[in-house]
């Protein structure tokens, strides 16, 4: 319960993980980078038939993808959704589509395992796809247990849309600093109605903001995010709080991060099982 405590507060403010509005990586002032094509193929776009950007999602074995459980949700039949891999340039013709052949959460892996976790639903924000055929040209990334320790530099990566809707050619890089969970707590305290005044961060997400700040949005979450190594991802994007209208802007609202460490068993118990995705 103390888990959820802290986004159960706030929820007149914050939305659902699916639920997000603003642009992508956008800045009141900080700056935001193009990534250079060809340094990080793992990284996926989740795109429809009508060209949204859904989410953003990184490559860990051949034929999984690493993304919120948030974005599954948006996976439909009728949409067509597909997973871009390869390119950082979504206007490419060397982009590879691959199709989706079934999705696994955390909160359905632990319906499975239930003496092997313990599920938080305003937390928990985690879930896998399961590529249709095997990618054997794209070098996957690697998940590397890191201390999301506060001052720490933390570069997150997202396919965001532009506020007037429109797919970006490229998705943005930006670099931002872990809080301490007590000035995370602080921060949001004086955003929200003042009787939430016990807002407690779930454990097993951090806070990361940048000066001049930079906000995730849609089509960011899901996104990997890196303390050291471009090539190793410590966390995911799950949004920024509290979330306002798709311009309403506040340079105290943090962009919440969760942190890999906590789902290793989930994540590379599902890797080694397919059967697990009949199921969800």
């Amino acid at each position: 319960m103390r888990l959820a405590l802290f986004l159960l507060k706030i929820g007149i403010f914050c939305s659902e993980f699916n639920n997000l509005n603003g642009q992508p990586l956008f800045a009141t002032a900080g700056a935001v980078a193009d990534p250079v094509n060809g340094q990080l193929p793992f990284i996926a776009l989740l795109t429809n038939n009508r060209g949204e950007h859904l989410c953003t999602g990184s490559l860990i074995s051949e034929k999984h993808v690493l993304t919120a459980a948030s974005c599954l949700n948006k996976i439909s039949p009728t949409s067509n959704t597909k997973v871009v891999l390869g390119t950082l340039d979504h206007w490419s013709p060397a982009h590879n589509k691959f199709d989706i052949q079934s999705t696994l959460t955390y909160k359905t892996w632990c319906m499975l395992h239930p003496a092997s976790c313990f599920y938080e639903k305003f937390t928990d924000d985690i879930g896998i796809i399961l590529l249709k055929t095997k990618n054997a040209k794209i070098r996957p990334t690697m998940i590397k247990d890191s201390k999301f320790e506060p001052g720490l530099k933390l570069r997150v990566i997202g396919w965001g849309e532009n506020g007037d809707r429109v797919p970006p050619q490229k998705p943005r890089k930006a670099v931002m600093t872990v809080l301490s969970k007590q000035e995370c707590e602080q921060r949001v305290k004086n955003l929200v109605h003042p009787c939430f005044s016990d807002v407690v961060l779930p454990d097993k997400v951090s806070c990361a903001v940048s000066d001049p700040p930079i906000l995730v949005a849609e089509g960011d979450t899901g996104g990997p995010a890196f303390l050291k190594s471009d090539k190793h991802i410590s966390g995911i994007v799950i949004q920024r709080c509290p979330v306002y209208g798709p311009h309403d802007v506040n340079p105290q609202q943090v962009n919440l991060i969760l942190r890999l460490s906590d789902f290793y068993t989930f994540i590379f118990d599902v890797m080694k099982h397919d059967q697990y995705f009949m199921i969800s």
